[in-house]
């Protein structure tokens, strides 16, 4: 057994993390892209409208019972025994659920959705909105079946596959937004992120179909004991997204309200750049999942060192991309704006650091979350949704817009200490049996600089004056 998982971090998992930065790495570029094409032809304030309209159709995920499927999970655990478990089957009933459940959600959300934005935005983006939300609705759906479609390889342990399949899709979203975005605008945009996820869906079920048995393009088996299964796992695993989708659009709109569409763009360019990157080490750590899935407790001898060595690396990684983050925001700064625009270096300040301190505890986040032990997950979750409405509600008449990131910031570094002390404690081990010295005072000199980093924001601001 141990030979066997030493073979998968050593080759396996490398090859399926390397593609999966890559994929990062194109995700991150092909969006700014597509974002400078609607800015230089459209406007920031555009960007901004388009921020808002997403955050509202993505919070439709607050209300699938399904979780996103998890599907490698499933199909992790299908591979072990696929004379029991017919891994077609599964794969072809997570699609069908998340495309039968979000056409659903979509045609009854449409209409609350347009209503609420009309109370955001004046009376003319009001009108352009309806169309698009539209749109929106639509790239909703595809883009949920193609992670159900594109998740799948992660369960067989193929993540490098799944990498390329998202990187051909962003070439497409590329090509596809220097066509439509110009002339269409952000109904452009939509088009393009539809296309690529089409590509990406198509792609993938035929890659998928040479590697499972009685598997096919088109999905064509659905098993009711399967969606019982995946439901099951969903709904307690979407409990603890339900403040993510919550608190981003009521960010967003306590955004508009204070500074309007244009501060709302830059926050979109500030989050995106700090999200993205954080996507690298999300991408680079989603193979572990189908590995965690099949144990029981961070201390079996097999994984035990697997997290050790992660985490030390993950550490070390997270400061050095938040300092990275916050190097390169005066330089996106200047390539969508033109010039360096310091709204947007504090708001990507502050997210980077309360992104990378959350991420410090993401191995002991995707253990608890694979093994199916969620609920300091789910605590932490919403501790972030709390922290971030009560913060900006307590911190607004110091710091205006600037509230908004702070709180959010705090959020994020609170739950990370929620989900390391507790999941620990739960599974008892201590802290230092999962982070070494090195990582410890790596995460040390994190928090210092965090801090040092939330200091010179509020001295900037003016708050001390």
């Amino acid at each position: 057994m141990r030979q066997t998982i030493d073979r998968v971090t050593l080759s396996g998992l490398r090859r399926n993390s390397v593609m999966s930065v890559l994929q990062a790495i194109s995700s991150i570029a092909s969006l700014f892209i597509a974002y400078r094409l609607v800015i230089n032809f459209h406007g920031q304030s555009t960007l901004g409208l388009w921020s808002l309209l997403t955050a509202f159709t993505v919070s439709i995920r607050m209300l699938d019972p399904s979780g996103g499927g998890a599907v490698s999970r499933f199909v992790a655990k299908a591979m072990t025994d696929p004379e029991k478990v017919s891994v077609a089957r599964l794969i072809d009933t997570a699609m069908l659920i998340q495309l039968g459940l979000y056409a659903g959600l979509s045609l009854a959300a449409f209409f609350p959705i347009l209503w609420i934005v009309s109370m955001q935005v004046s009376f003319n983006d009001a009108i352009g909105a309806q169309s698009l939300i539209l749109w929106l609705l639509i790239v909703l759906i595809l883009s949920v079946a193609a992670i159900a479609t594109t998740d799948a390889f992660d369960g067989l342990k193929r993540s490098d596959i799944r990498a390329a399949m998202m990187i051909v899709g962003n070439f497409v979203l590329v090509i596809l937004s220097v066509v439509f975005v110009p002339k269409n605008g952000l109904a452009g945009l939509a088009a393009a992120q539809a296309g690529q996820f089409i590509v990406v869906i198509i792609g993938a079920r035929f890659l998928l179909s040479r590697r499972v048995e009685a598997l096919s393009i088109f999905p064509r088996h659905f098993s009711g004991a399967e969606a019982r299964n995946i439901v099951g796992y969903g709904v307690k695993l979407q409990v603890a997204g339900v403040a993510n989708y919550l608190t981003d659009p009521l960010c967003r709109i306590l955004l508009n309200h204070v500074g309007g569409l244009s501060a709302l763009g830059i926050y979109e360019l500030a989050s995106k750049l700090v999200t993205q990157s954080r996507l690298l080490l999300s991408s680079a750590t989603s193979p572990l999942i189908p590995i965690f899935s099949t144990t029981h407790a961070l201390t079996d001898k097999e994984i035990l060192p697997l997290v050790q060595r992660g985490n030390t690396a993950l550490v070390a990684i997270t400061l050095l991309m938040t300092a990275s983050s916050i190097a390169a925001a005066p330089v996106l700064s200047i390539i969508m704006l033109g010039e360096i625009d310091f709204t947007l270096v504090i708001f990507t300040s502050l997210l980077a650091v309360g992104y990378g301190l959350n991420a410090s505890a993401l191995l002991i986040y995707l253990h608890a979350q694979a093994t199916g032990r969620l609920k300091w997950n789910i605590v932490g979750q919403f501790l972030i949704g709390v922290t971030t409405l009560s913060g900006t509600w307590l911190m607004q008449s110091w710091f205006g817009i600037f509230s908004i990131p702070l709180a959010f910031a705090a959020g994020l570094s609170m739950a990370a200490v929620v989900f390391i002390h507790f999941n620990l404690r739960d599974g008892q081990i201590s802290f230092a049996e999962v982070m070494p010295q090195r990582a410890q005072l790596l995460l040390l000199l994190h928090g210092s600089a965090a801090l040092a980093i939330g200091f010179l924001a509020v001295d900037y601001i003016g708050f001390l004056g």
